[in-house]
């Protein structure tokens, strides 16, 4: 993540009234963790951040994104976040299939999975998608 979402979730946290260890109790996550993930030495993946903003009670997008002035940036980082609510709104269906009783599901989107680790997402949060590949 970036140096601007290290410093929201920081900001969302106080603003919340959380402590480390409050967070990281609502989180399940140690509360090295949340120190970590607000001074931006630990990544976050996609799952966590959708579950600090509902804890947190804040738009994915205020944790994200800086307001950019220039329409190139505005646009890119529209596509950027579009493709990122896509595949966050996939991930639970993901789970569903491998978790279904058909031996030929689970291996095709284990398989698609595999593709799809190519993907920047994937790239950038590579656990994501060795663990639903090792489920």
């Amino acid at each position: 993540m970036s140096e601007f979402t290290d410093k929201k979730l920081k900001e969302a946290r106080v603003k919340k009234g959380l402590s480390h260890d409050e967070a990281a109790n609502l989180m399940n996550v140690a509360k090295r963790a949340i120190s970590e993930m607000e001074a931006g030495k630990r990544s976050i993946s996609a799952d966590e951040l959708a579950q600090f903003s509902r804890i947190y009670n804040v738009d994915v997008r205020e944790l994200l994104f800086v307001e950019f002035t220039e329409a190139g940036d505005e646009q890119r980082l529209t596509a950027k976040y579009s493709s990122f609510l896509k595949l966050l709104k996939a991930l639970p269906i993901i789970d569903e299939w491998l978790e279904n009783d058909n031996p030929n599901t689970r291996r095709a989107v284990t398989e698609g999975l595999r593709i799809w680790t190519s993907r920047p997402y994937f790239k950038d949060n590579p656990n994501e998608a060795i663990r639903r590949i090792v489920a």
